[in-house]
């Protein structure tokens, strides 16, 4: 069981946050936009722009990295460093403490946008199933429209992690537990091992029956699998 939840846990690793900020910030910091326009850009998107508000310190290096980005691009962005950076040491924890209600409101959000993707762009799918979506400017009208509600739905979870702090996540294995729970066989557990070799299709489709397995949970259980996937 031990060696199937480091699976669990590295298949999640790049996880939500990184899906929507780490990616999407690459692409607006190695485009030719100025610093400040990039940062305003920023600091307009949901959850991003109220992450950097709540941590000058966090934007005035992140401001950094941009500008070294810009001046002597490098095959890893500093930029996506930094922004990993804040997704494990500010976001991710907040997330980690969000509410039932928040948390679940994420996944109902991450499904939706799966969900469409997988009828629409399998390619994007397979990358928010990664390390994210390359660029969402090329997703169609509804998979910008779900992609930036995913984001504010994030930023709500993040707000409410970060005011109250009440929730609570589960340990490694009682979420692997909550995945069999949901209908998780051995197989699909083997399939996390081999997430890079799975077709686009299918790789999507695990995508999303995690993002929906609250609706296959007992109700105590499901917002902390939400947060344990959110913040992860």
């Amino acid at each position: 069981m031990k060696r199937n939840t480091t699976i669990v846990i590295a298949v999640l690793a790049a996880g939500i946050v990184a899906a929507a900020v780490a990616a999407w910030a690459v692409k607006s910091f190695t485009g030719s936009s100025a610093t400040d326009q990039a940062m305003a850009q920023l600091h307009a998107q949901p959850l991003v722009g109220v992450v950097l508000a709540d941590n000058p310190a966090i934007e005035a290096r992140l401001r950094t990295a941009v500008e070294e980005d810009q001046r002597a691009p490098q095959a890893t962005p500093r930029a996506f460093l930094a922004v990993s950076e804040i997704r494990r040491t500010i976001v991710g924890p907040a997330l980690a403490a969000a509410d039932d209600a928040s948390a679940l409101a994420v996944m109902k959000a991450r499904a939706d946008l799966v969900g469409h993707l997988e009828t629409t762009d399998l390619a994007a799918c397979r990358q928010f199933s990664g390390d994210g979506i390359r660029d969402v400017n090329k997703l169609d009208d509804e998979g910008q429209r779900l992609f930036h509600a995913m984001l504010t739905t994030m930023e709500a979870a993040y707000r409410s992690g970060k005011a109250n702090g009440k929730g609570k996540p589960p340990t490694n294995e009682e979420f692997a537990a909550m995945l069999r729970s949901a209908g998780f066989t051995p197989d699909d557990f083997a399939k996390f091992s081999q997430a890079a070799t799975l077709k686009d299709d299918e790789l999507c489709k695990l995508e999303f029956r995690i993002d929906d397995a609250p609706s296959k949970l007992p109700e105590d259980k499901r917002g902390a699998f939400a947060r344990f996937v959110i913040a992860h």
